[in-house]
C-alpha cells in the first residue's frame, strides 16, 4: 500500500507557488505509483468555487480520470478544513475577492454541489473507502471544535471493521485534542479514536 500525504496546500494564497508545488506533489507520488493521496483538509485558501475548480483541474492533470501510472486508478482521500467552509469570512479573502463574489461563489453555502461538480462523487460528511484490502476513514470540517455524527458513524461502520492487528487509517482537518497544543478538536475525536488501537489518524 502506497499513500501520498498533503495537507494545507492552501491554493490560491499569497504564495505564488502553491500551484506548481501542488503539481510537483502529485507527480512525486505518481512516479511512485500510489494507491492514494490524502489531502486533510485546507486543499484552498479563501473558500471560493474557482479555488476548487483549480484544485481539481490541477488534480486530473495529473491523474486524469483519478488514474495513475499504466492506467491505475488512484483514490482521492479529500476533506474539507476550516479555509474551505470559513475562508470565505477571512479578512484576506475580501483583499482578493468582492463580498458580492464571496456570497455567491462560497463553498461552504453550497459544499456538497461543489464536491459533486468538481471532484465528481457524492459528498458525504464522513465517508469510507477501503483500499487494497485497507480502510480509509475520513471526515469533513464543520465547524472550529467538532465533527457532529462521528460517534454515529463509526458506529455504523465498526462491525465490519478489520481486526485489531491490521491498521486503518482517520483523517479530519483539526487536530485531535491532546495530540498537539494548537487549535485541538474537543475531545470527541480522541474518545472514538481512543477505543481502536490500529487507527492511525492523519
Amino acid at each position: 500500500l502506497k499513500v501520498g500525504i498533503l495537507s494545507d496546500v492552501h491554493l490560491g494564497h499569497y504564495n505564488p507557488k502553491a500551484d506548481s508545488i501542488f503539481v510537483r506533489s502529485l507527480e512525486y507520488f505518481k512516479s511512485y505509483d500510489v494507491d492514494a493521496v490524502i489531502i486533510a483538509g485546507d486543499f484552498l485558501t479563501d473558500g471560493t468555487e474557482d479555488q476548487m475548480k483549480k484544485t481539481a483541474d490541477l488534480w486530473f492533470s495529473v491523474f486524469p480520470d483519478d488514474k495513475g501510472r499504466k492506467g491505475k486508478h488512484v483514490e482521492r482521500i479529500f476533506v474539507y478544513g476550516n479555509h474551505e467552509i470559513d475562508g470565505h469570512k477571512y479578512a484576506i479573502a475580501l483583499k482578493r475577492y468582492t463580498e458580492d463574489y464571496l456570497k455567491e461563489h462560497n463553498i461552504a453555502d453550497n459544499r456538497e454541489e461543489y464536491w459533486e461538480k468538481y471532484f465528481h462523487e457524492p459528498f458525504q460528511p464522513f465517508y469510507r473507502k477501503d483500499i487494497k484490502g485497507y480502510t480509509f476513514l475520513a471526515a469533513h470540517y464543520v465547524n472550529p471544535s467538532e465533527s457532529p455524527g462521528m460517534a454515529e458513524f463509526f458506529e455504523k461502520e465498526k462491525a465490519t471493521f478489520p481486526s485489531v492487528d491490521k491498521p486503518m487509517f482517520y483523517i479530519q482537518h483539526k487536530h485531535p485534542k491532546g495530540t498537539v497544543p494548537w487549535y485541538p478538536d474537543n475531545g470527541v475525536s480522541t474518545e472514538i479514536l481512543s477505543q481502536y488501537p490500529n487507527i492511525i489518524c492523519f
